[in-house]
């Protein structure tokens, strides 16, 4: 009797095959930083190779698929296979595909032929720390998460929008998206407006400063610390012309020109300057804003006047009706 024929081989299978052939340094020079391999020293004192969390993503991601069909669903992980809840698919969270990433490397089994990133994943998963093998399993859950096939929905028939909706839609996204820059950017601005305050503590009053040169120093200083992005020219002069005072004309270098002249500045606590800070830039945007209302309103009294002349100019001139003398 011939010998059975071996069936194909499973997704599990096929899984460890592919890991077991990587060999040392796969991926080293790769662009993207996922892909590279992960090296790292155990506290026995062994060096150990990893698999970069991309590359092990995409080798357990079938594994983690052959009896369920997760999908990223706008963001959110779905698995098509399990029950429905209410009319929608089920969830699926991280630390499910953590839990199967762990128990896959924990099944690996022993390959004296394999390559050094499948030995070294052995040892690590037993003998390196916990917290360390947790964030490495999360990274390659992430990964893994990125790369799963999105859920295939009939598109939706959209109305379409009248030039009316489509103004006031467009209107809407600018004034959220300025909002959004303004919430974003407001921590450097009351970072500049701390450093303005903290200058004038320093050097005193009466110091006369050209704009460009104050520009300058803040870059400088801003450049050094990795807290906050710096702001641009326009919207520094516009916080110190409320921190330090408005621009005079004073003489530079023999030449009159703008210029900022320190004022005096009482010693602060740290606390202190960080709110005065927070007041300046939130006088700052009351101004723009009040500017704004007054322009609207100037703009809509102009519009008022324009509109009374015209109706002025068309209204009927009045007609005498002439009554027939007999």
């Amino acid at each position: 009797m011939p010998p059975p024929t071996p069936g194909p081989p499973t997704e599990a299978a096929r899984a460890v095959a592919t890991l077991a052939a990587l060999a040392d340094a796969t991926n080293r020079y790769h662009r993207e930083r996922a892909r590279r391999p992960f090296m790292m020293k155990l506290d026995t004192g062994l060096s150990v190779e990893l698999p970069g969390p991309a590359v092990l993503a995409d080798i357990v991601l079938p594994v983690l698929n052959a009896r369920r069909d997760i999908r990223n669903d706008d963001g959110c992980m779905v698995d098509l296979t399990a029950p429905a809840i209410d009319g929608e698919p089920a969830a699926v969270g991280l630390a499910e595909l953590i839990d199967g990433v762990r128990a896959f490397i924990a099944a690996l089994p022993e390959d004296h032929t394999a390559g050094r990133p499948y030995c070294d994943l052995r040892l690590f998963i037993l003998a390196a720390m916990p917290v360390t093998v947790a964030g490495y399993l999360r990274n390659v859950a992430d990964a893994v998460r990125r790369s799963l096939p999105r859920v295939v929905r009939a598109p939706r028939e959209r109305r379409k929008q009248t030039p009316e909706e489509r103004h006031a839609a467009k209107r809407a996204f600018d004034a959220a998206t300025r909002a959004e820059i303004r919430e974003t950017d407001r921590p450097s601005q009351e970072a500049a407006a701390r450093y303005l305050l903290l200058l004038q503590e320093r050097s005193g009053p009466g110091v006369v400063i050209a704009p460009k040169d104050l520009h300058k120093r803040y870059a400088t200083a801003a450049a050094s610390s990795d807290r906050v992005e710096p702001i641009g020219r326009n919207k520094f002069f516009e916080i110190a012309d409320i921190a330090v005072g408005p621009r005079t004309r004073r003489r530079i270098d023999g030449k009159p020109q703008p210029a900022y002249v320190t004022r005096e500045v009482p010693q602060m606590t740290r606390e202190e300057r960080k709110d005065l800070a927070r007041l300046i830039v939130a006088k700052m945007a009351e101004d723009i804003r009040t500017d704004a209302l007054a322009g609207f309103a100037a703009l809509a009294e102009e519009q008022n006047t324009l509109v009374a002349a015209v109706n002025e100019a068309i209204r009927p001139a009045k007609v005498v009706k002439l009554r027939k003398v007999v």
